[in-house]
């Protein structure tokens, strides 16, 4: 189990850091993860990480991935590129994504509700890392899978 090593992260301009205990919960779950695919030196929640210097939404992703995407207006194309990786051999098994829990919009109704493996609602507002109140949004963990694993293999 990972532990914070910094935990001065804003949660401006969108991004949320990941609560240690909610990620480690959803590592019990869905993990071991191998990859954060939105992440920072100061809130990664994996070893191997894609920063945004390193630009996620144009990197392959492999393995078990953890997603805690900025919640802006691009939040649509990281639902398209989690969709996408688990539909491409050799890239991502599985992608769990921590989402702001808006039904109403395009992204939620085109990839949530078409693609995802699972979709749960979390139950109460998650307070983030470094942030002083809880969420002021609901939030999900929804699920894409690679259709070729094993039924054994999903949780």
């Amino acid at each position: 189990m990972l532990t914070n090593p910094n935990p001065c992260f804003s949660s401006t301009g969108g991004e949320w850091a990941t609560p240690w205990d909610f990620f480690n919960q959803q590592s019990a779950k869905y993990g071991p993860f191998d990859l954060d695919v939105c992440a920072t030196d100061d809130n990664a929640k994996c070893w191997d990480f894609i920063s945004p210097e390193q630009d996620s939404l144009k990197q392959p992703w492999h393995g078990l991935c953890w997603m805690n995407p900025p919640y802006g207006r691009d939040l649509g194309k990281w639902l398209i590129k989690a969709w996408r990786e688990t539909s491409m051999p050799g890239h991502a098994r599985r992608v769990v994504c921590l989402l702001p829990a808006r039904t109403d919009t395009r992204w939620w109704h085109d990839y949530v509700q078409k693609y995802a493996a699972k979709i749960e609602f979390v139950r109460g507002r998650l307070k983030f890392e470094g942030a002083q109140n809880s969420a002021p949004f609901p939030s999900a963990i929804v699920v894409f899978e690679n259709s070729n694993i094993a039924d054994g293999a999903r949780s």
